[in-house]
């Protein structure tokens, strides 16, 4: 290629980056002067109602329960009952209670499915009040990769809206991500985040049958509050399985205690967080 057709060609792959950069800033131009309001997604004064969570999508789904002050939650794939991460579903409440501009795409449910917000393709969020009566649903569909927006559209409406995608790291279904991540949850311990983040990590959540076998080791936990944990551990290949049981203190009311007892949670130690297990006893 000689170097006059060589600069044609560069000159033309410029005009079109050119054009490219042009229309996505004419794009974004015109979403700013489209019809818009501030409002948020979960009312504020509502919070306090909240008793379940159900997040699901792509086949999956996550409940998070409020039982008395514990949360619990269950996942699709493990099936069992495990402590929610209460810092988690803290910042999960006040993320979509917070107050954010949101931009008017679409007012007919015939468009939903081209923002991914049909029934198939969309991941939803409801929340439900101590009757299980819906509070709030919102549905999240597709994410613009260009103006990092989401689009999304309330459970009661046919409208279809887009936002900023601040809220959309929640729209999760692995209990790896709300589960407690501590050998000792918060909600068994009482202990504040500070205190609580000198403990031992436990690795994933894990669907494991221990009928037949028998325990690599066991262990009990004796904690500050009157409070103690069990532990039966089994070997695997690569790492350890815990099956734990939480035994609340006298200073848990009923509510509270049933919802502890009620974990049946298992989950993977490496080799190194075993052998700082160990030194527990």
């Amino acid at each position: 290629m000689n170097k006059k057709r060589w600069l044609l060609v560069m000159l033309s792959v410029n005009v079109v980056l050119l054009l490219i950069f042009f229309l996505s800033f004419l794009s974004a131009g015109n979403s700013e002067k489209r019809k818009s309001v501030q409002t948020a997604l979960l009312n504020l004064n509502k919070i306090p109602e909240i008793k379940s969570v159900e997040i699901s999508g792509g086949g999956q789904s996550v409940l998070l329960e409020k039982k008395g002050n514990v949360w619990i939650g269950c996942d699709s794939e493990s099936g069992t009952l495990w402590p929610v991460d209460l810092q988690t579903v803290a910042n999960f409440l006040e993320k979509f209670a917070d107050v954010i501009r949101v931009y008017e795409r679409a007012s007919s449910e015939s468009e939903w499915k081209k923002f991914l917000l049909d029934e198939k393709n969309s991941f939803k969020v409801c929340f439900k009040n101590q009757d299980g009566n819906e509070i709030s649903s919102l549905f999240f569909g597709m994410t613009d990769s260009l103006s990092q927006r989401i689009y999304f559209r309330a459970g009661s409406g046919k409208s279809v809206y887009e936002t900023q995608a601040s809220m959309s790291s929640f729209l999760n279904v692995s209990a790896a991500f709300w589960c407690d991540p501590f050998v000792y949850p918060q909600a068994l311990t009482g202990y504040e985040r500070t205190k609580e983040e000198s403990l031992l990590r436990h690795g994933q959540i894990v669907a494991f049958d221990p009928s037949g076998l028998e325990p690599y080791w066991t262990f009990v936990k004796r904690l500050e509050n009157g409070s103690s944990c069990s532990f039966e551990v089994y070997k695997n290949e690569e790492n350890y399985t815990v099956l734990p049981k939480l035994i609340p203190g006298p200073a848990f009311s009923a509510e509270d205690a049933d919802a502890l007892r009620a974990l049946n949670y298992r989950y993977n130690l490496s080799q190194w967080t075993f052998e700082r297990f160990l030194e527990e006893r």
